[in-house]
């Protein structure tokens, strides 16, 4: 049976980008105990996404947004 871990982040207003950096640290702490990690993002601000993308953790969207930041309808 595979773990994952869902971490829910949070960018913007009162969550900084060190929230997203926290989250990462702890992924890839579960990734070296061989737990996957998984991000739901609330924004797809292009700094975020790097260091998501970076890393090679699978990622979704909670909004509406395509990667430019973009509202979809």
């Amino acid at each position: 049976m595979t773990v994952c871990v869902l971490f829910r982040t949070r960018y913007g207003g009162s969550a900084g980008y060190g929230h997203i950096k926290r989250c990462l640290s702890m992924a890839n702490a579960l990734r070296e105990r061989g737990v996957e990690s998984v991000f739901l993002l609330d924004s797809l601000n292009k700094d975020v996404l790097l260091e998501v993308k970076k890393y090679k953790y699978h990622y979704f969207n909670d909004r509406r947004e395509d990667e430019e930041g973009l509202i979809k309808q």
